[in-house]
Formats: C-alpha cells, sequence, structure tokens
C-alpha cells in the first residue's frame, strides 16, 4: 500500500510541477506580449514625434519668410532698394537664421523621436527576456516532473526490494514456522 502510495505521490507531483511550469510559462507570454505592445507604442510615438517635428519645421520656415516678406516691404515702401548693400545683407542674415531656427526644431523633434526608439529598442529586448523564460518554465517543469515521477518510483522499488512490497518478502516474515534450529 505504502509503494502504490509513492507512486501515486510521484504522478501527483509531476501533475503538479506540469501545471506551475505551464502557469509560469503563461505569465512570461502575457509580458512578453505586453513589452510588444510597448514596444509598438514606442515606435509609433517616434514615428508621429518625427512627423510633428517636421510639420513644425515647415511652419518655422513659412513663419520666417512671412516676417522676411513684411521686413522687405516695409523697406521698399520708404524707399529704400532691398536688392543691394546693407538690405540685401539683412534679408540674407534673416534667411539663414531662420533656416537654424527650423532646423533646430527638426533636431529637437528627431531626438525626442530617438528617446522613443531607445525605449522600443529596450521593450523588443524585455519580449525576447520573456519568451526566454516561457521556454525555460516549460523546461523546468519537465524537469520537475521527471523527477516527482522517478522519486516516486524509487520509493516504490525501495518498497518493493526492502520487503514492503505487495508481493510479501523472501526473506521471511519474523515467525520462525518450519525454521530449521
Amino acid at each position: 500500500m505504502a509503494a502504490a502510495i509513492g507512486i501515486v505521490g510521484g504522478v501527483v507531483s509531476a501533475m503538479g510541477a506540469i501545471q506551475q511550469g505551464k502557469a509560469q510559462s503563461d505569465a512570461a507570454k502575457y509580458q512578453a506580449q505586453v513589452a510588444r505592445n510597448n514596444e509598438i507604442i514606442a515606435l509609433q510615438q517616434a514615428a508621429y514625434t518625427r512627423q510633428e517635428g517636421a510639420a513644425q519645421a515647415q511652419r518655422q520656415d513659412l513663419k520666417s519668410a512671412q516676417q522676411i516678406g513684411t521686413q522687405k516691404a516695409v523697406l521698399g515702401a520708404s524707399g529704400v532698394d532691398v536688392n543691394t548693400g546693407s538690405p540685401l545683407e539683412i534679408q540674407a542674415s534673416q534667411a539663414s537664421l531662420a533656416r537654424l531656427d527650423a532646423l533646430t526644431v527638426q533636431s529637437n523633434a528627431e531626438r525626442k523621436a530617438w528617446g522613443f526608439d531607445v525605449e522600443a529598442s529596450n521593450q523588443k529586448a524585455q519580449q525576447g527576456m520573456f519568451y526566454a523564460q516561457a521556454a525555460n518554465a516549460k523546461k523546468a517543469a519537465a524537469l520537475s516532473a521527471f523527477s516527482s515521477l522517478l522519486g516516486g518510483f524509487g520509493k516504490f522499488a525501495g518498497k518493493w526490494s526492502g520487503g514492503g512490497g505487495a508481493g510479501g518478502s523472501l526473506s521471511g516474515s519474523g515467525d520462525n514456522i518450519g525454521a530449521i534450529s
């Protein structure tokens, strides 16, 4: 009876180990999917930030062109030749500074987008780690289940060979009926 209990205990323990490994694997797969979703969100934010940066740079260019045009009109209305001398140099200088402003806006957006790219990369690494955890949990569960079964059968074999098995004992039961003295 004790040998059978040892086998049943080993089987139940093995089943528990498999279920625990499956639960751990499922939890790790869920975390991997969360990391994948976070990666997608970060990539979308990076793309949006780049698009917004380009749009802001374009608006900055238009604003600057308007300011330069207004200044040119004011100078022209006051009788100054805007196509020569200092007025022309001022316009060129303003155009250069205006372009620098637009490039700064775009550069700032790119820097922010790069942060989202890094976040996406980190989430991708997390995803890989969680998938590895899922695979390792299944392997560990299989090894634990095998160990439990081996332990249960070992108890059975120990009881059987040690005289406590279902087949009785070949070495005698302790009474000396028929024993030669």
